[in-house]
């Protein structure tokens, strides 16, 4: 691969409409790894989830399908934190937040090959067509 794209998300229904959004739009890029259209691209993004609060640490069975379906996501056996309240996020959000970036580098360093490693947000657009 040319570009490893991993985009932090989470097992709820707001996180599912924004993979839709993005899988919508910027990963139908011709040089996008699409399971169904396109094998032979250059970028390769995927979806990064882990244990979240609102599921009671386990997988939803709705993305679990979605996980099948799409071939995009990756499953990391760790548990998002909690928001604190008031509009901030709490410490065990950033732990968990850190957590996760910390595995998908770790995994994209053992697992895949790749020129370049980056990491964005399941709720912003990008250009992959111009990377």
């Amino acid at each position: 691969w040319t570009i490893l794209f991993g985009v932090p998300a989470v097992d709820t229904k707001k996180g599912a409409y924004f993979r839709k959004l993005q899988r919508d739009t910027f990963f139908r890029y011709s040089r996008v790894w699409n399971y169904h259209k396109n094998p032979e691209a250059t970028v390769l993004a995927k979806y990064l989830l882990a244990y979240h609060p609102r599921t009671n640490y386990t997988f939803s069975n709705e993305l679990l399908v979605e996980a099948k379906e799409t071939q995009d996501i990756i499953f990391f056996d760790l548990k998002e934190g909690n928001w604190s309240g008031a509009g901030g996020k709490g410490d065990g959000v950033l732990l968990g937040m850190s957590r996760k970036a910390y595995a998908f580098y770790t995994f994209a360093a053992d697992m895949v090959r790749a020129d370049y490693i980056c990491k964005g947000d399941d709720d912003a657009f990008y250009r992959l067509n111009m990377m």
